[in-house]
């Protein structure tokens, strides 16, 4: 019934979630996100990017609002919010792919995480989340942008 609004992960065993924020904390702050950009779309081939963000804050936190829940003690369902100044294209699928990843397998280390942003050309291993449930809730555009609206004639 959610297929639509989540993301279903039928291959993992569990998922700790003290592991996934270990993870989240490590992404966060002022990097070079080359590593977990999409490939460029048509006209977007060619041109240089700038791949520097800054993502302030990822949080990650047990949906207790998944009606699902109650008749299914096994379904369990977490709600990922990601903050930053800007995301390049399919970078937040990649992040949270990442964090899912790291939460879901013990054998995975923070170096590996960490090793993300130091070399973007080795092929990494990296998991891109669905669409499904993804949304933009917020844009804050600060007190700098000042509107003067005319009325044309």
């Amino acid at each position: 019934m959610l297929e639509r609004h989540v993301w279903h992960i039928v291959h993992a065993k569990s998922f700790n979630i003290s592991r996934a924020q270990e993870c989240a904390n490590i992404l966060c702050g002022k990097h070079d996100f080359v590593a977990f950009k999409g490939a460029f779309r048509g006209n977007e081939r060619g041109k240089i990017q700038n791949t520097v963000c800054n993502v302030q804050s990822i949080t990650i936190e047990h949906d207790n609002g998944n009606k699902l829940e109650s008749s299914l003690p096994s379904c369990n369902t977490y709600k990922v919010t990601v903050t930053g100044d800007r995301f390049l294209y399919k970078m937040v699928r990649f992040l949270v792919g990442t964090i899912v990843q790291y939460g879901t397998d013990d054998e995975r280390s923070l170096e590996e995480i960490n090793h993300l942003f130091n070399d973007d050309l080795t092929p990494n291993p990296r998991l891109c989340a669905p669409s499904n449930g993804l949304v933009l809730d917020h844009v804050d555009f600060g007190n700098k942008w000042i509107f003067n609206w005319t009325i044309a004639e």
